[in-house]
């Protein structure tokens, strides 16, 4: 008797063991690969384990149902096309069919990225699901284009947003910084938090400052996008002075960030053919500010405007290696170029 009883603690010891290693263990470790599957609409845990069992996304389907059931999530799939991988495990993938938006996402936008960079990370980092699984490529490709439909609208509450022309975005005023959202955050939320971070960062006496240079706010920021991508941090207020000596002189600004801007390159040194792209972007066609930011600057960049460093330097170049070389006249640019890039 005592034997048959330790047997069957043994087969129950086994059988849990299984269970849960096969719960735990993908199919595969191949998180490469990813198959489409589509649930219907009253589709139940049997008929979903059959259809995951026969693309082999998982062994067997006793493991999915028994991790379904002791989770209490029958009832809780969602119908529609989603991206499964054998890679997943069990809970992954029943966080994916369930759209799991639980836990907390870190959401990290360094300084200089442009309003279609930070959607396009704002969709990875939201398109998972709790357990870092990721959500169906349509699912995802939405979230961006919330993203972006909240970051064009402009009624966010702060008297500064007035200065945005209606046809543009909220480049510029998505303040670089490392945030942290519920999963399930609405976009707006996740912009309102940006543009709130940006107001306390862009403090009252540094926007006074601003109007004590006869800037907007707008203009400024445009400027500093300007000067973020042309500069490491150290070398920005030599910069801006460049800059702001140009324009006070009706002299074009002839930023290669503004051309890249428009065509959509990082290049060091833009092309002949990229410098004469007609767009009112490109400063070395169209002289004064661009129509507004052509990034997101860090307060650096936005100090820098604000204080600039006035030198007799009139040009500077950037070398391969991050370095700005500045020059007083044009023959001596001429020769930087010829020195540094050539």
């Amino acid at each position: 008797m005592v034997s048959i009883v330790v047997i069957i603690g043994l087969v129950v010891g086994i059988g849990y063991i299984w269970l849960e290693q096969s719960i735990t263990n993908a199919q595969s470790g191949d998180m490469d690969v990813f198959v489409e599957i589509v649930v219907e609409e009253g589709m139940g845990t049997e008929e979903i384990a059959d259809m995951l069992a026969e693309q082999e996304i998982i062994a067997g389907t006793i493991p999915f149902k028994y991790y379904v059931w002791s989770e209490k999530v029958k009832g809780e799939f969602k119908p529609g096309q989603f991206s499964v991988s054998p890679g997943m495990t069990i809970p992954q993938l029943v966080s994916v069919l369930t759209n799991d938006r639980s836990g907390e996402v870190e959401l990290f936008i360094p300084e200089g990225w442009r309003l279609e960079q930070i959607a396009t990370e704002v969709a990875e980092q939201f398109g998972t699901t709790g357990l870092g699984a990721p959500l169906p490529s349509d699912y995802r490709k939405q979230i961006e284009v919330d993203f972006l439909e909240a970051a064009a609208e402009k009624d966010y509450g702060y008297d500064w947003l007035a200065e945005i022309p209606a046809d543009q975005t909220l480049e510029g005023f998505l303040f670089p910084d490392t945030y942290r959202f519920y999963r399930n955050s609405e976009m707006r939320d996740v912009v309102a938090e940006m543009l709130e971070n940006f107001d306390t960062k862009v403090d009252p006496d540094r926007r006074a400052a601003i109007i004590e240079r006869n800037w907007t706010l707008y203009e400024a920021v445009t400027l500093a996008s300007i000067v973020q991508k042309e500069a490491r941090e150290e070398d920005m207020p030599a910069v801006a002075g460049i800059f702001i000596a140009r324009l006070k002189s009706g002299q074009k600004l002839e930023s290669d960030a503004t051309v890249n801007f428009v065509t959509n390159k990082s290049a060091l040194q833009p092309t002949l053919e990229d410098v004469r792209t007609d767009s009112p972007y490109n400063t070395y066609r169209y002289a004064g500010l661009p129509p507004g930011p052509i990034c997101n600057p860090g307060l650096a960049a936005i100090d820098a405007v604000i204080s600039p460093e006035i030198t007799s330097y009139r040009y500077f170049l950037n070398t391969p290696e991050g370095d700005t070389i500045f020059s007083e006249t044009y023959e001596e640019h001429l020769d930087n170029k010829s020195k540094y890039l050539d």
